[in-house]
Formats: C-alpha cells, structure tokens, sequence
C-alpha cells in the first residue's frame, strides 16, 4: 500500500502495512486506515494514523479468520 498526497508527490509506501494489503478504508475522522490483508486468510487490519504521513503504532488484527471467508465482518 502506497500514500501520495493529493495535491502531488513521490508514492511512498506506507509503513507497518507490508504486501497483499488491499480495499483500504478511511475512518470519518481521519485518523484510522482499516484494510484487508489478503494472505492464507482473511484477517481484517487496522492501524491508528498519527497524522496524514505517520502511522502510530503498529497494526492490529481486528477480526482472525479461521480459514478462507470471503465476507469477515466485526
């Protein structure tokens, strides 16, 4: 997963998200970024963002999927 700015700019990847990371959502206020992780399962990841540039802390697994499930849901 990548951050630009939406004015412009070098794509940057984004830090602590590593690969497979796909359908990422924005919280309403800004400061959370939710996605999928797609590897053996289905796990839902947040992680807290800090500011636009900067993750705060390390991500976190919201829901654990045993096996493959095509809709997780919290």
């Amino acid at each position: 997963m990548w951050r630009i700015s939406a004015t412009g700019g070098t794509p940057r990847p984004l830090a602590g998200v590593g690969e497979g990371a796909h359908f990422p959502s924005i919280s309403r206020s800004g400061d959370q970024l939710a996605y999928q992780r797609v590897m053996r399962s289905d796990d839902i990841w947040r992680i807290d963002l800090k500011d636009e540039k900067h993750a705060r802390g390390s991500p976190a697994r919201m829901l654990a999927a045993r096996g493959f499930i095509r809709r997780p849901h919290v």
